[in-house]
């Protein structure tokens, strides 16, 4: 029998210091940039590269090849923070953050994991995929954006690279891997194996790997997050998302590009029935919360980049039909300051029904939610030349059903959101 018990650290921490990318700014000191934190549970599957000493003359199958459900606590839950900016021009070159939150590795496979407890994690890396709708300038290392402190023991990236789907590095690759070296764990089924990366194994330490706080505490992976630089395209009016490596096939259940795998390393010495392979255990994490349910929200957007429409007049709506028309109509309107909606009581007004209004004339500025969700709404400012641009654009759902209007912008239109409220102050 195959046993896997609680993680340890045994791989000395890389020599150099890790030279950490600068984040980019918070939302608390640029009201452009938003903090979010998505978690979702994963299914992972375990798998033994090799068979025991002995099993393998007697042809028993592999030890584990199993799903495993609390590798990470219940249901497997990861979370990941994300920063971005909110809006963009056409264009523009921006910095956002991913990196996922720092997770406890204290899952005992077998009622005998104690007697052979993991040692380690090995070779984990962690993929997500360059956002469409852009062109790829570069991306860093950054620190953990939780601010956790990184376990004695560990080894950790301290570079990103560009892959494509096999998990080699190609400057048109795309996907970004966070890893050491690109070493990443490898399977071997029935003589065939799968893997996602040239410097693959099953039976090796190395590459990334975790560590531990304290002696007798469980180890953890502490990761350090994707500093990605892009360039939006000219795409005035579009969203960009920010998404992990989660399209298919990499959002297939044990599959070797799920965007999180590794090899857990447990302590089998002294034991004739053990596998031939040290204990190395390939770990792989799709986001579904079963392995043959739908993907779940960690396949999906984990926050959206919203590209501002350029400043002067909003392009023709030619050729636009349902809600991209309704779009387009009122970012229109709003730009060119066709105002004619009807506050509810003295201005300026706390609520309002659709249409087009002055800010601070008709209605103050602040944080509004809508009474019905299936119209859009549209945020416009003034650029430094003067003429008026859409800030920013939805519809009556997004950002959490909520529409932020600031004291700098100049005007607000709404269609199909039914009565607009106000619910906080902004600045």
């Amino acid at each position: 029998m195959f046993n896997i018990g609680r993680l340890s650290a045994s791989v000395l921490m890389i020599g150099a210091p890790l030279l950490f990318a600068g984040l980019p700014a918070s939302a608390a000191t640029d009201p452009n940039m938003a903090d979010s934190v998505v978690s979702f549970d994963t299914s992972c599957h375990a798998f033994a590269n090799g068979h025991g000493k002995l099993g393998a003359n007697l042809f028993i199958p592999d030890p584990v090849n199993r799903q495993v459900d609390d590798i990470f606590g219940a249901n497997n839950k990861v979370s990941v923070d994300v920063r971005y900016p909110k809006t963009v021009l056409p264009g523009d070159t921006f910095t956002y953050s991913i990196g996922l939150r720092t997770l406890d590795i204290h899952t005992e496979f077998d009622p005998h994991s104690d007697e052979h407890p993991i040692t380690n994690a090995q070779r984990i890396k962690v993929d997500i995929a360059i956002p469409e709708g852009t062109e790829f300038v570069s991306a860093a290392v950054g620190k953990n954006l939780q601010g956790d402190t990184t376990p004695t023991g560990s080894s950790q990236p301290t570079s990103i690279i560009r892959i494509d789907d096999q998990g080699n590095e190609d400057p048109e690759g795309k996907f970004l891997r966070m890893a050491v070296d690109n070493k990443t764990e490898r399977r071997t089924v029935n003589g065939v194996q799968s893997f996602n990366g040239p410097n693959a194994n099953g039976n090796a330490a190395g590459g990334f790997t975790a560590g531990k706080t304290n002696v007798g505490t469980d180890p953890q992976i502490v990761f350090p997050s994707f500093q990605v630089t892009v360039k939006a395209a000219n795409a005035p009016g579009t969203t960009i998302p920010l998404k992990l490596r989660a399209g298919s096939p990499a959002n297939e259940y044990k599959n070797p590009r799920n965007f999180l795998t590794f090899l857990s390393q447990n302590d089998d010495a002294g034991n004739f029935l053990e596998p031939d392979t040290h204990g190395f255990v390939s770990i792989r994490c799709a986001p579904r919360d079963t392995p043959t349910s739908a993907v779940n929200a960690g396949a999906e957007a984990l926050a959206s980049v919203s590209t501002l429409i350029s400043p002067g007049t909003v392009s023709s709506c030619e050729g636009k039909s349902g809600v991209e028309l309704d779009q387009c109509t009122i970012d229109q309107e709003v730009v060119n300051e066709e105002y004619g909606g009807s506050v509810v009581g003295s201005k300026p007004a706390k609520s309002f029904s659709d249409g087009v209004y002055k800010v601070q004339t008709d209605i103050v500025n602040g944080v509004y939610t809508h009474s019905e969700g299936d119209g859009v709404w549209s945020v416009a400012a003034r650029a430094d030349d003067g003429s008026l641009f859409v800030r920013q654009h939805g519809s009556c759902t997004d950002f959490g059903g909520k529409m932020t209007i600031f004291s700098t912008d100049v005007a607000v239109g709404t269609f199909g959101c039914g009565l607009s409220t106000f619910q906080s102050g902004t600045e």
